[in-house]
Parts: structure tokens; C-alpha cells; sequence
């Protein structure tokens, strides 16, 4: 089965916008993701993890409900990277910076954060990024032994979709 690797600005984005804690029609958003993670469907690297969390205001509600993810699944939130993963995190780097179409503020930006580690972990374990944007991430085109480079990505609001009703039209628990 496919992994589902999680951009954290879907999460950060849908909390801001379109699925707000607390709303009613929000539950079965943030259900289906945490029974993805408890089911290994769904993935988040420690990098996307940790973007999340760090600089967050303690009392903003994906913070513990965050911190109860990694607690239940602790093996598919927060996923540390193998050899392999950073050495292709690496590689993607090393394109966005020795590529002149990628301005240098941008270089930068990319390097801060958590995208080179979500393609490589993605690419590595045959998955797919799930994510906001709605263009090719700079770097999902890096070169592994002369072969493109690309691991799948997935629209944040088609995985929704995709990932169907909760099951016996349970929404479940909204649990922080």
C-alpha cells in the first residue's frame, strides 16, 4: 500500500482555513489523518514535524493535537530519515542550488525548510507528497543515477476525497 507523506503546510493551512478545529464539518478531516498515522497510511518526516511545532504559540490547537499523533503513532509521526533519505535530501539540495532558475532568496527559503526531506523520504519509500502546492516542488525533479527524479504528490483536498467516509459513517471523536 501507498504512504501518504504529509506537507506540514497542508495541516497548518487547513487549520488556519478551510478545516478550523472545532468546526462541525471539520472532525472527519482531522479523523481520517489520525487513522491514517495510526494505520501507517499517512506519514509526517521530523522535519515536517518539526516545522510544525517549533515557534507555535502553545495554546494554538495543533500543537497537542500534534503532540497526541505522535503519541498513538509514534513510528509513522515525526519519521527520522535512513542513510538513504538524507543522502537523497542532500541531492536534492545540491539541484536547487546549482540550478540558475532558483533565485537565491528562494535557495534559502527551500533550505530552511522540510521540502528536500519530504520528496527524498517520499521517493525513497515509493510514496506519495501530499501537498498545497500546485506546481513540481523545486528539487522533485533531481537526478538519481541519470533518472528523473519525481515522487508523486497529491493535492491535500483529492486525499481527502480519496480517502473515503470514516468507517461505519463514524466521523469520530474530535480528541486535542
Amino acid at each position: 500500500m501507498k504512504e501518504f507523506w504529509i506537507d506540514s503546510d497542508v495541516l497548518i493551512w487547513s487549520k488556519n482555513n478551510a478545516y478550523r478545529f472545532f468546526a462541525p464539518h471539520s472532525a472527519q478531516f482531522w479523523y481520517l489523518l489520525a487513522r491514517g498515522f495510526q494505520e501507517g497510511v499517512t506519514r509526517l518526516t521530523r522535519r515536517n514535524f518539526k516545522e510544525i511545532m517549533e515557534g507555535r504559540d502553545p495554546k494554538d490547537p495543533l500543537v497537542p493535537w500534534m503532540q497526541t499523533q505522535q503519541e498513538r503513532a509514534p513510528k509513522h509521526v515525526g519519521v527520522s530519515p535512513s542513510t538513504e533519505v538524507e543522502d537523497l535530501a542532500k541531492e536534492i539540495g545540491a539541484y536547487v542550488y546549482s540550478n540558475p532558475r532558483f533565485e537565491t532568496c528562494w535557495q534559502n527559503e527551500f533550505a530552511r525548510g522540510a521540502d528536500a526531506w519530504l520528496i527524498a523520504q517520499a521517493s525513497v519509500n515509493d510514496g506519495i507528497v501530499v501537498t498545497r502546492e500546485g506546481r513540481p516542488i523545486p528539487g522533485s525533479q533531481a537526478t538519481k543515477d541519470s533518472q528523473p527524479l519525481q515522487a508523486p504528490r497529491r493535492n491535500a483536498h483529492e486525499h481527502v476525497r480519496h480517502a473515503g467516509p470514516a468507517r461505519n459513517g463514524d466521523c469520530g471523536s474530535f480528541e486535542i
